[in-house]
């Protein structure tokens, strides 16, 4: 999914495919920064969450 930040910062993950997975760990609430900066150097990400980490982070926050 194009966005507006794609390659924003430098294009060294341009033509990569990066599938994250997102466990009920606290650390699901940094993902969302991690997928950001993966976007703006080029990649596309594709995000899969588990039922367990929706008890921390809406859905909607990895589109």
């Amino acid at each position: 999914m194009p966005s507006d930040i794609t390659g924003s910062v430098s294009d060294t993950l341009s033509k990569k495919t990066i599938v994250i997975g997102v466990t009920g760990s606290i650390a699901a609430v940094r993902v969302v920064d991690l997928i950001r900066d993966l976007i703006r150097r080029g990649a596309e990400v594709h995000a899969v969450a588990s039922s367990a980490s929706q008890q921390i982070l809406h859905p909607y926050s990895l589109q």
